[in-house]
């Protein structure tokens, strides 16, 4: 059973590797995907008071599902090349959005978003495997300017 306390303080010098140490303390013992992005999104959304949501979407094989998350109600399944999500799937790379109101196609789950990351995640990424398919999209959504989640990027990778 895992036991989280808040980080010593909001700065991203101190926060952001603090949440990375406690996302792979979780890691550690767990295997089990649909666990560990819950907990992941929950850690995010617990220990960064700027986001107002934080979670996965799984591919099916055709479109993104709805996976583990923290915050608000969300959409349940996105096509693939709708949205930043599903541009992001198609793409397989990382979109950041600074200004969530001027993406063409955004789909609003929260009218209090104002900027986003989405990072697709992939089975067995390997270098040489030149075939990855888009297995997750971590979505992080944030009432505050890009900035913090850039940030948070940046540690977490």
């Amino acid at each position: 059973m895992a036991c989280m306390y808040p980080a010593p303080n909001n700065t991203p010098e101190v926060l952001y590797p603090y949440i990375k140490n406690e996302l792979l303390k979780l890691f550690e013992t767990e295997d089990n995907w649909i666990a560990n992005a819950a907990n992941a999104a929950a850690t995010l959304g617990f220990l960064m008071p700027q986001l107002n949501w934080a979670g996965f979407y799984l591919y099916d094989g055709k479109e993104l599902v709805l996976g583990p998350f923290w915050g608000k109600p969300a959409v349940t399944r996105i096509q693939i090349g709708k949205g930043v999500c599903g541009d992001s799937a198609q793409t397989q790379k990382t979109i950041v959005v600074p200004d969530v109101h001027q993406y063409p196609g955004h789909i609003a789950c929260d009218l209090f978003s104002n900027s986003e990351i989405v990072i697709p995640l992939f089975k067995d990424n390997h270098p040489k495997n030149t075939k990855k398919t888009t297995t997750l999209i971590l979505l992080i959504n944030s009432h505050c300017p890009v900035y913090g989640i850039v940030c948070l990027l940046y540690y977490l990778c």
